[in-house]
């Protein structure tokens, strides 16, 4: 057997691998006496049809059988003699087997890459301290009263205000400076909802109920309707009525409609304050671990496997796709066309890839593992949040073939966290006093 291995880059390779004809004719009529065991032909007794008869009727199933033999064999043989692991299936290009003469295939493969892992131990990290004021909880108490108010039409003659939700007659009548003809429909346009466009709020304010107009208007690439996107439309509308919020008070009454657990209004604000710290200290994890992770990355760089690439960007949109299904929404309209959304995902791909090799590195050093205790702990705390048995969760990731993704999700977890305890963490921010405070905290 010659075996030649070529370089394409640092993580892909490119394996020329020839068999002499003496191997390839052996491996032929291993798979013919095989055939001659297992097969049925009329006229002959099990074990006795000819070679030549066999041959005939299954001659190209025979050298198809030799040729993936020989092929599992020889390259089972060059990677433990050339101690590669390619990390995805490879690529191979099989060619034809013939009787007689020599056969050779192509490999192309991608193996890990080879980097320094980073200094990961007594890494320094900033981290704020988790700061809730009482303009925030008033700011989720109005949030909340807003909730429960109630849309009340305006009776008096008045023009419209800032804070009204109006009633608007409207029609599409040109596109893209092309006319349009579309049936006329009534919508309601909050003018306090900050994702209304301006051009409503500064057309609509001061006028009146039976105020007719046209605006144009700009869509950006975001609109939920494809023909829409980036282009600029003119709108006929008139206003058919006026609407206003009205606000519940704020008192004790208010926080018992709220939820019967309340009998105050302070114990509605207790609440939200310690709804708004949980909240705090779930973003301030989050963000600490992603300082984490680009601190590693930072210190780093290494050629990304391209299969690997392509495996995450598929995962996201396979994610995206059973989203969108779930939720009723035209494909095309929510993900756009397919090649950009694929070079939009790339860079996120490519930084997940690292990431990942980074930490399975780092956990392999320091030999963190998952076992599967580890696997029904998470099970049984997304159980506990979707109300389903593990069992289902467990027949969900396996029937999707997740099960792996959920071990590395796992694997990732443990990791960072072990590196976590043995960061130096400087907290920095206000303390619940307001005051600032700056300290440092080494894990041990």
């Amino acid at each position: 057997m010659n075996v030649h291995v070529e370089d394409i880059s640092s993580v892909r390779k490119r394996i020329l691998i020839q068999l002499p004809k003496e191997e390839v004719d052996k491996e032929i009529l291993s798979t013919i006496k095989d055939y001659a065991q297992k097969v049925r032909i009329k006229g002959f007794r099990p074990g006795k049809v000819p070679f030549s008869i066999l041959e005939r009727y299954y001659g190209k199933a025979i050298l198809e059988e030799a040729r993936d033999k020989l092929i599992e064999r020889s390259f089972g043989e060059v990677l433990r003699e050339k101690k590669l692991m390619p990390l995805i299936p490879p690529s191979i290009e099989r060619g034809d087997l013939k009787k007689g003469e020599d056969y050779s295939f192509i490999v192309d493969m991608e193996i890990k890459p080879s980097f320094e892992l980073p200094k990961y131990k007594g890494i320094e990290i900033k981290k704020e301290l988790p700061h809730v004021t009482e303009e925030m909880v008033e700011k989720k108490l109005e949030e909340l009263r807003r909730q429960y108010a109630s849309l009340e039409e305006v009776k008096e003659d008045r023009p419209v205000v800032e804070e009204d939700q109006v009633v608007v007659h409207c029609a599409l009548v040109e596109v893209g400076g092309e006319k349009k003809e579309e049936e006329p429909r009534t919508v309601l346009i909050d003018l306090t909802d900050q994702n209304v466009n301006s051009v409503w709020k500064k057309e609509l304010t001061g006028k009146k109920v039976g105020a007719t107009g046209r605006v144009n208007i700009t869509f950006d690439e975001t609109h939920p309707k494809r023909e829409l996107r980036q282009k600029e439309v003119a709108i006929h509308y008139e206003i058919k009525g006026i609407k206003r919020l009205v606000l519940p008070p704020l008192d004790d009454e208010f926080a018992k409609a709220v939820s019967s657990q309340f009998e105050t209004l302070d114990q509605l604000k207790d609440r939200l304050r310690e709804i708004l710290k949980e909240s705090e200290r779930k973003r301030i994890e989050n963000a600490t671990v992603e300082t984490l992770k680009e601190a590693l990355l930072q210190q780093v760089d290494f050629e990304v496997p391209n299969g690997l690439v392509e495996g995450e960007i598929n995962a996201y949109i396979q994610s995206m796709v059973e989203r969108a299904q779930s939720s009723g929404v035209d494909l095309e309209t929510a993900l756009g066309p397919y090649e950009s959304l694929r070079e939009e995902l790339r860079p996120k791909a490519i930084r997940n890839v690292k990431e990942m090799l980074i930490l399975a590195d780092i956990a392999e050093k320091e030999g963190i593992s998952v076992q599967q205790e580890d696997i029904l702990n998470e099970l049984g705390r997304q159980a506990q949040v979707s109300g389903q048995s593990i069992e289902a969760l467990f027949n969900y990731y396996q029937k999707r073939e997740m099960l792996s993704a959920l071990r590395y999700q796992i694997l990732r977890d443990k990791t960072l966290k072990y590196i976590l305890e043995h960061a130096k963490i400087k907290e920095e921010g206000l303390d619940p006093e307001g005051s600032v405070n700056n300290s440092q905290q080494e894990a041990v």
